[in-house]
């Protein structure tokens, strides 16, 4: 059974795998995982049906920069057949610092400082009238080498705004309760 590592982020570690022969018995996936200096697996995902074809799983809720043992064992009537374990560290998580604000002409100027790109690949700049919950997208797909960014506001006739910039990495965006760095810009305008 082939059983690798297909992508890597600060949080999540995604394996895939091809099923092997079963013996003419449908088999079952168990995916166990630990700190690479525990002893025991003491974390799995377990049950996942045989699809007969390359399938894909996430750990998800990982520690940063940190080694983790991973395997694999197929089971079915006729028993149990374990994959090596496969050492996978996780990225360190991208860190954004330095972000500033700067409303001009109805324009909002974001600058920002990613200190560790780990596996970013895109920044996503959002915001949100102050007092509501929702955060939506002003600008997408933002490279992670760009350093700043200027928009028109979403709407000049209100004046309370938050800003916030989102570092995605992987296929995972982190939200606003990943705690990304905020910033509040109280607006001003005078009608001429």
């Amino acid at each position: 059974m082939d059983f690798k590592q297909i992508e890597v982020t600060s949080q999540t570690i995604t394996v895939q795998w091809l099923p092997g022969f079963d013996g003419g018995s449908d088999q079952t996936f168990i995916i166990e995982y630990k700190f690479d200096n525990y002893a025991n697996f003491n974390m799995h995902i377990g049950d996942i049906q045989d699809t007969k074809t390359k399938q894909n799983r996430t750990l998800a809720g990982l520690t940063s920069s940190t080694e983790y043992s991973i395997k694999m064992k197929a089971h079915n009537s006729y028993g149990e057949n374990p994959t090596d374990p496969i050492s996978v560290t996780t990225s360190g998580k991208p860190e954004l610092i330095n972000v500033k604000v700067d409303i001009n002409n109805g324009k909002v100027t974001v600058t920002w400082t990613l200190s560790e790109p780990g596996n970013a690949f895109k920044l996503r700049l959002e915001y949100r009238e102050i007092g509501t919950d929702t955060f939506r997208v002003l600008e997408d797909d933002i490279p992670v080498n760009q350093t700043s960014i200027t928009v028109p506001l979403p709407d000049s006739t209100k004046n309370n705004y938050e800003f916030q910039v989102v570092v995605c990495e992987g296929s995972l965006c982190q939200t606003a309760t990943s705690s990304p760095i905020v910033k509040e810009c109280k607006l001003t305008f005078v009608e001429a």
